[in-house]
């Protein structure tokens, strides 16, 4: 009879034989050149390398075989076959590339170059990554002859400050088959799963849904058509969707009422605000008017579901503008009532025509506009005109002639989109607050004393009239009414903080805050007015490329220029002094 121990170490002895076959089989298939670096399961994310904003690389791709097989992923069907991605040199294999069934047609016919799915950690590597990517996106230029729409849409979303998907323009060359190889300038997406969860939301260990068919309504729940494509850790309890839908179409007798159920479970702001950055820009595509699939993230950090834009999204083109959500929101029917609701509610309105302000006087404003899509056109540009190229490679590039007529269409719509929205605010009672957060000083140093004793939250008037602050509530971040007589004169300052007497000598008036207090590791603070209409709202965070002395290093977060949105952190910086500077604007 064999001993528990001498047992115990010949079953060791086998598994670690048997693993070091199986090791031995992956690293018999991988190619030269293959590096935990860049095809590892640990590695860091390359977002810089892989979605660079001044080139446009070149990726190839060869299909191993002109077989497909389906597949069906988020609740849609795809065909696939293996293939091999190149690109800076080295080579991934057994990448599954997937495309939809009337993509293929088309491309077999020579009619159009399809999109194309890369998933790298499928089938006989699943440990492979590109960059840190595990699948990524590749959506053709065949319905935009500037080749920079998407691009520049989705990089609009982000400079906006909502959680959006990468992207990058990429020359392609695909080895395929039948004749069917081709060259074709793609835009490459970032696809919503890790890392775009665990960069751009608080946790990444949350619950992600794609949603297709009637569904995407959100006028009902089906079960089915909810298709989790990441499960959240059991540890969370994530809810079900149906909570998100049921808190929408609750009754709303009582508006305040709904409105807090439906924040306690949705981010109701920042799709508020991904709504004002698409209806000026516009898309002939789009949540509102069509049955797209969508996408949804229930996030562990807030507990909250948030709506993820998902590719290709486009800046509209001139002329065709009648699938197009109207910015004013009047040609959204009953049917959408994710939309319908929010724009019918006053508060939720009021800060919507606050958000497409924003949007006017920040990212799309149409000189820099226009001056970021030559830029990318000029990036282009050469690989559009390359007089080495075939005529066969040159099937799906398109002309240079409509390369550039493209761009000049594109430049014109961002000048009608761009007036239609300021014709549309010159028709409202829309008035912008000038009151905004100044400055935040959330992890003071230890040099200071006790933490709580420190913080505080600056308020500065930016306008030329006083405002009365009585009933203003902070909903997020720090909860708290403002209490009566609270009124702010042009050019000054109001303090709030956890402990009054720490500042009684700054020069402005100071207030306590009685409960809470601001979170070191970042967090949203959001000011309402007394009729619940966002008057400003700043997500601020601890880490780069927020500046990081104002994390416990003694600084604080100061506002660069209060004329301009503060949303994002192009316009903070750290304060030159110990503390911050509470009660006071630099000009």
């Amino acid at each position: 009879m064999i001993g528990r121990q001498s047992w115990m170490r010949w079953v060791l002895a086998l598994c670690l034989m048997l693993a070091w076959a199986d090791l031995s089989i992956v690293a018999q298939e991988l190619p030269e050149g293959w590096s935990k670096d860049s095809h590892g399961i640990d590695v860091q994310p390359a977002y810089d390398l892989v979605f660079p904003d001044d080139r446009v690389p070149e990726m190839a791709l060869t299909l191993e075989g002109d077989a497909w097989e389906e597949v069906t992923v988020g609740g849609c069907r795809e065909l696939w076959t293996l293939g091999s991605v190149h690109f800076e040199g080295r080579t991934w294999p057994h990448v599954q590339i997937a495309v939809t069934e009337a993509d293929l047609a088309a491309w077999e016919q020579g009619l159009a170059a399809p999109d194309l799915m890369l998933r790298f950690d499928r089938l006989a590597v699943p440990t492979q990554r590109f960059y840190g990517f595990s699948e990524l996106a590749l959506h053709s230029s065949r319905e935009d002859p500037s080749l920079v729409r998407t691009k520049a849409a989705l990089d609009l979303l982000r400079d906006a400050g909502i959680p959006s998907p990468r992207a990058a323009v990429f020359r392609v060359r695909l080895e395929a088959p039948k004749e069917m190889g081709f060259i074709s300038i793609y835009t490459l997406i970032e696809v919503p799963a890790e890392p775009m969860l665990d960069t751009q939301f608080d946790e990444k260990d949350g619950a992600l849904y794609q949603v297709a068919g009637e569904a995407v309504r959100l006028g009902f729940f089906d079960s089915d058509a909810f298709v989790p494509l990441l499960a959240a850790n059991p540890a969370f309890d994530a809810p079900s969707p149906d909570a998100l839908i049921a808190a929408l179409l609750a009754n709303r007798g009582n508006r305040q009422a709904w409105r807090m159920d439906l924040e306690r479970v949705f981010d109701v702001y920042e799709y508020l605000r991904w709504l004002a950055v698409r209806t000026v820009f516009g898309s002939n595509l789009g949540y509102g008017r069509t049955l797209d699939p969508i996408s949804l993230y229930w996030d562990p950090g807030d507990m909250r579901f948030h709506w993820v834009p998902v590719g290709p999204l486009q800046l509209a083109p001139m002329g065709g503008t009648a699938d197009l959500i109207d910015v004013s929101l009047d040609n959204v029917s009953d049917e959408w009532p994710l939309i319908r609701l929010l724009a019918d509610d006053p508060a939720y309105r009021g800060t919507y025509l606050g958000y497409v302000d924003e949007v006017l006087n920040s990212v799309f404003r149409v000189g820099p506009m226009h001056d970021r899509l030559r830029q990318f056109h000029e990036l282009v540009e050469p690989w559009v005109i390359d007089p080495d190229l075939r005529p066969e490679d040159r099937a799906f590039l398109g002309s240079a002639d409509s390369f550039f007529i493209g761009l000049e269409e594109l430049l014109f719509a961002v000048e009608d989109r761009y007036a239609q929205a300021i014709d549309f605010l010159a028709q409202t009672d829309f008035g912008r607050s000038p009151i905004v957060i100044s400055e935040i000083h959330y992890n003071p140093s230890l040099d200071q004393g006790i933490d709580n004793n420190f913080e505080f939250v600056e308020l500065f008037n930016n306008g030329y009239r006083t405002i009365d602050l009585s009933g203003y509530m902070f909903i997020e971040g720090l909860q708290f009414a403002l209490p009566p007589r609270t009124v702010l004169s042009p050019g000054q300052c109001l303090v709030f903080t956890k402990r009054a007497e720490t500042y009684r000598d700054a020069p402005c008036e100071v207030q306590q805050w009685d409960r809470g207090s601001l979170s070191n590791g970042g967090e949203t603070l959001r000011l309402l007015d007394r009729e619940g209409v966002e008057v400003d709202s700043v997500r601020y965070d601890d880490i780069f490329p927020w500046p990081e002395s104002a994390d416990a290093g003694g600084s604080s977060l100061e506002i660069i220029d209060p004329g301009i949105p503060n949303y994002t952190y192009e316009n903070w910086r750290a304060s030159l002094m110990l503390g911050g500077s509470p009660g006071w604007v630099e000009p």
